[in-house]
């Protein structure tokens, strides 16, 4: 999303692009005042500016659930134009989103973005945050761009003392042929449940999909959790891993440690 209809230049894009994915090749055939296309080894990448704001409800999912952006309302309803990129899909997921985040990187850096809406986690970043959190994650996976957690108070899993909870279920895993993970009844602070669910979040995405049905496995040796195969509570007909804190459980073995 822009904040004005200026579309970057074609050079100095085509630059930053270069600058994050070396191996980008853009094709002269294609090139237009407002769209760029070209490939990034086997993947085709194309860029294309709308010279009009993306249509967009108070009501959106992705705006509602946007916790980590209070004004985003304030920021969206500034946008006059935007700009599609678009990586086409090989055989390997991550590296996929990857490029495609490098691109939105690029085109962020030289147009006069917001932000950006991230399908795949139904979420919508700030152009800072999302910049910082590329950059911070460097060669590795940035998890907390390619899953966002979704937070609301839990009053059918309360705590102890009748009060509500908090829940959480994590969105993109499934965009890597995972499970979503979800928590309910958790009653420590809702920033603590989105940490923990962004850390499995980024276990699974390292290692694939190798918690069984059961399996206990802790953030330390002594907090543990249990996952189970359950549907979910909060999205009808999806399967996930249900996540409980088990009490009195025994030690976990330190190849069980979710860090």
């Amino acid at each position: 999303m822009l904040d004005s209809s200026t579309f970057p230049k074609a050079g100095d894009l085509i630059a930053a692009i270069k600058k994050r994915l070396p191996g980008f090749e853009s094709n002269p055939a294609f090139a237009k005042p407002d769209s760029i296309v070209g490939t990034m080894g086997r993947r085709l990448l194309a860029i294309l500016l709308v010279n009009a704001p993306n249509p967009l409800s108070p009501n959106e999912s992705f705006i509602r659930a946007a916790w980590w952006w209070p004004d985003v309302s304030t920021a969206v309803a500034k946008r006059k134009a935007h700009i599609i990129v678009n990586v086409g899909s090989s055989d390997d997921p991550r590296e996929d989103y990857l490029t495609l985040a490098k691109a939105v990187a690029a085109v962020m850096e030289t147009s006069p973005a917001i932000g950006v809406i991230w399908d795949s986690a139904d979420a919508i970043w700030p152009r800072d945050m999302f910049m910082e959190s590329l950059d911070r994650a460097d060669t590795n996976v940035p998890t907390s761009l390619f899953v966002s957690v979704k937070l609301g108070r839990d009053t059918n899993f309360p705590k102890k003392d009748g009060s509500a909870a908090w829940l959480g279920m994590t969105y993109g895993l499934r965009a890597f042929g995972l499970k979503e993970v979800e928590f309910r009844g958790y009653e420590g602070q809702p920033s603590e449940l989105a940490a923990l669910l962004l850390r499995v979040a980024a276990y699974l995405l390292l290692k694939g999909d190798v918690i069984k049905d059961g399996e206990t496995m802790g953030e330390t040796l002594e907090r543990q959790h249990q996952f189970k195969f359950e549907p979910s509570t909060l999205e009808s007909g999806k399967q996930v891993y249900r996540m409980r804190v088990l009490v009195g459980a025994p030690p976990a073995r330190p190849s069980q440690v979710v860090k």
